[in-house]
């Protein structure tokens, strides 16, 4: 009994660590994205 309620805690925190990877990566991806539609504005204004 004891053995499937670690198995089943173990379980939750690899699924939660997963998910918080995730939302870090879809963070970064944002970050990125955002810094490079400001870097195509800057060239943009220097090529007028």
């Amino acid at each position: 009994m004891s053995t499937a309620v670690a198995n089943l805690k173990s379980t939750q925190s690899e699924a939660g660590c997963e998910l918080s990877l995730s939302r870090v990566a879809g963070t970064l991806q944002v970050l990125l994205a955002a810094r490079r539609a400001a870097r195509t504005i800057d060239s943009h204004k220097a090529s007028r």
